[in-house]
């Protein structure tokens, strides 16, 4: 992060299911695509451990897509960067 920004945070409003809106969390520290994999694999592995029937195994499966196709982007970006320099 450069000097002029200092220790500049960002923050991103949460929208929940009724269109209210809540304060969220702050944006990473890191970019690190390894993190990303190891929450796909947290994700993948709590959607194992629900029953077949259960209805939030589905939506733990999504979450650890995201988490894969985010680690990929990550990742596709790096060798873009080490390219470039």
């Amino acid at each position: 992060m450069s000097a002029e920004l200092g220790e500049l945070r960002f923050k991103f409003p949460l929208v929940q299911l009724d269109g209210t809106t809540r304060q969220g969390g702050e944006m990473p520290d890191t970019w690190d695509p390894a993190i990303y994999r190891e929450r796909a694999k947290a994700w993948r592995e709590k959607a194992a451990a629900l029953p077949e029937d259960d209805r939030n195994r589905s939506p733990c499966l999504e979450i650890a897509e995201g988490y894969e196709k985010l680690a990929t982007q990550l990742e596709l970006r790096c060798k873009l960067e080490q390219r470039t320099v």
